[in-house]
Formats: structure tokens, sequence, C-alpha cells
């Protein structure tokens, strides 16, 4: 068997490289301490707390990236974008990790490309689709998760009206949604949320549960909370409320009460996280090593120690 990348492969790494490489060494610190310091409240209340989480991102970057092709890498090839599969996408993600968060940051719009292409109605690709070719600062996230209502939004928890409360209803040519959202990874700094609701309040989640995009400018979408998280500083996991906010019918994902198909497509489109983790573990072991052939310790580098050599071995290997 060949596990050798194709020369599309190998030209996606390459670019990502030299990007990182003369972009992201010294040049890019998350601003941690500065969120931690902000009066999380006060700027709720003074209608801002949206631009500060937006602000500490490393915008030069993500427009560099943009501009060479890896943020819009999973964008169909018809609108413009690289249009590749998971396979690539896996060994894109998996280069982007070697580099940090903020190289990973990057692939943020890969996930919610893939359930748009896979999902969306042509009608609705149409329309997001080329904002994202062409603005470098719009945001994704997804909302699922609720207060009350974690594991329990999958089988075996699938019983009616237990679980997720969120509600979404249709009026004439809208649709209005109710209800919260806990742990929204960049919540508070994404433009569209693809938010998941019920649509029956009778029927088990499999069976009356519905996907939507939902625009956070909407009256109605508001950041209840900012959540301490030990990582992914950079995109602030929030909690999201939604007070009868009404977006176009047109911004269902899919149909009606069949939501739950799509979620869990969801999880396997979220592969970028897995590769991104891989290319992190890479340079991890790589850094490893290399501080281990250079450390002495009694008179010889540290890796010759039966001690530290074995288990950097039996990183290599596993």
């Amino acid at each position: 068997m060949n596990f050798e990348l194709g020369e599309e492969e190998k030209a996606f790494i390459a670019v990502i490289n030299d990007l990182c490489k003369k972009e992201i060494p010294g040049k890019h610190i998350d601003k941690v301490k500065y969120l931690d310091e902000l009066d999380i409240e006060e700027a709720r209340r003074q209608g801002n707390l949206r631009e500060i989480l937006r602000e500490r991102l490393p915008w030069d970057f993500l427009k560099k990236a943009h501009d060479v092709g890896i943020r819009t890498l999973t964008v169909p090839a018809k609108y413009g974008g690289g249009g590749i599969g998971l396979f690539t996408e896996m060994v894109v993600s998996e280069a982007l990790g070697r580099w940090g968060g903020v190289a990973v940051l990057s692939s943020e719009p890969y996930a919610f490309c893939n359930c748009m292409r896979t999902f969306a109605s042509e009608e609705l690709q149409d329309e997001i689709f080329p904002q994202i070719m062409e603005n470098y600062t719009l945001l994704t996230s997804t909302a699922i998760t609720e207060p009350d209502a974690g594991t329990d939004t999958h089988i075996p928890y699938d019983e009616p009206g237990a679980g997720m409360k969120t509600f979404a209803y249709a009026e004439g040519d809208e649709y209005v949604i109710n209800g919260e959202k806990a742990f929204c990874t960049g919540g508070g700094q994404a433009d569209f949320i693809t938010l998941f609701a019920r649509t029956d309040k009778n029927a088990p989640i499999s069976k009356g549960m519905s996907a939507f995009l939902v625009p956070t400018k909407s009256p109605g979408v508001s950041v209840v909370r900012v959540n301490d998280m030990i990582m992914n500083e950079l995109r602030r996991n929030t909690d999201l409320l939604f007070e009868n906010v009404r977006i176009p019918k047109r911004y269902l994902i899919g149909k009606e009460n069949e939501g739950y198909a799509l979620w869990e497509a969801f999880r396997v489109l979220v592969i970028r996280f897995a590769g991104a983790e891989v290319g992190a573990f890479q340079k991890m072991y790589e850094l490893t090593k290399e501080y281990a052939t250079t450390r002495i310790q009694g008179g010889k580098p540290i890796i010759e120690h039966v001690n530290i050599g074995s288990r950097i071995l039996d990183i290599g290997i596993s």
C-alpha cells in the first residue's frame, strides 16, 4: 500500500509551512491576560463585547491565510474555493496543527463549509459561499449544547421533550427561535451560528430537531456568558441567548425535523480537529527529541539516559 501524499497535498503543506514560518514566530501572542482583565459584564452591558472578543484575533495572519486560499479550501470549486475532500482536509489540518492555535484558527471555516455544501439548499449556498470567499473576517460557530442538555442530545437519550429546550417554529416566511445555548466555541465572535433546535416538541431528538443558519447580528441574539476554558483561548467559549430571533425560512439547513442526521454527519465533518491534534503532537515530539539531544546531564545528552531515551522512543513508535 502506498502512503505517499499526492502532489496536491504536498503543495498545500508547502504553502502552509512557507506562510507560517514567515508570519507566526514571535509575532502573535494570545492576549489571554488582556481579556482576563476585562470587565466582561460591563462590556456586555455596553453592547461592545463582540467587538472586544474579535479585536484580539490575529487578523493580519488570517488575511494572509485567506489571500493564499487556506481559509477557503473547503468552499466548493464552483464558488472559487479549493473544493477539497476530507482526506486532504485532514492533511491540511495536520500541517496547520504543527504551528499552533494561530495557524489552526485559519481552518475555522472548514466544518461550516462542509456542512453547507453537504446539506444546505443551492439558494443558501449561493448566498453564503461568496461571502466567505470575499470576507476574510467572516467567522462561524456551532450551537447545540444547552445548560441542561449535553449528551442527552444523542441517542440513547432520545425521549420526547427531554434534553434540548431551544425551539424554533415557522411563522409566515420566517422561523422564530427561542432558547439558550452553552459552550459555543467562538460564539461571541461569529458572524453566523449553525444552530440546532427542536421543531417538534412532541418528538424525540432524532425525529424532531432541525438545523438553522443564524446571523449573530439578528435582533435577539446575545452573549450571556464568556466561559473560562483551559484551551482555545483565541476563540473564546461563550453561552448564547436567543430571544424571539427571526430568520428567513431559507436559512433552514436541510429539511425540517431531519437535523439529527446533519448533527451525526457534522461530527465527522469536524475532522480538522483530529488532524490539528496529530500535527501538534508530532511537533511536540520533534521538539522534545531535539531538546533531549542537546541538553547535557551527567556528561552526555539526556536522550542517552535509559529512562529518558526509552520514553522518547515509546512516543515515536506509538
